[in-house]
């Protein structure tokens, strides 16, 4: 039994703009294979959309997290290994008229996502390991401010870097 938390980076296109989603994840680590935890991401572009509702030159925020399952295919001998993942959770896409503003209910929409993922790790040393991951969002109950689904919906390339008892 182990666990661990990290971070990590990826690219990502929203509304078709290229951009940076950053994120934390955190499980617990059964017999070194199966992963069972959390995990969050945000967008992370300073994002103007067009005019939207009550807004003139609004600045899009989307995040999202939720429950993460994660199985590790070790490779014998090697310190590489590879894994599968999924993230099934929700997440609220908001306009604001500044980068910090608040977000409230009539300015905000709430969505589920599901995102699978297969992953490269290496272990660097007992308690860090880095990986590259690629995974597709899908996302389902999007349609405040003209949006859908498929504005959000795309594939997600990016790094993580990982901390605890592997």
């Amino acid at each position: 039994m182990g666990g661990y938390g990290g971070v990590g980076v990826h690219y990502a296109r929203i509304r078709g703009e290229d951009g940076v989603l950053t994120g934390v994840e955190g499980a617990l680590l059964l017999d070194h294979r199966f992963a069972i935890g959390l995990a969050g991401y945000s967008w992370a572009n300073q994002q103007h959309v067009p005019a939207a509702g009550n807004f003139l030159n609004p600045y899009l925020h989307y995040g999202y997290g939720g429950l993460l399952i994660r199985y590790h295919i070790y490779i014998p001998n090697s310190p590489v290994y590879v894994s599968a993942a999924a993230l099934i959770g929700g997440g609220v896409i908001g306009l604001t008229n500044t980068w910090d503003g608040d977000l409230y209910r009539e300015n905000s929409d709430t969505f589920f996502v599901c995102e699978p993922e297969l992953g490269v790790h290496v272990n660097f040393t007992r308690w860090m390991r880095a990986g590259l991951d690629a995974g597709y969002r899908i996302h389902a109950g999007v349609g405040k401010f003209g949006y859908t689904e498929s504005d959000f919906n795309g594939i997600s390339l990016g790094g993580n870097l990982q901390f605890g008892w592997f």
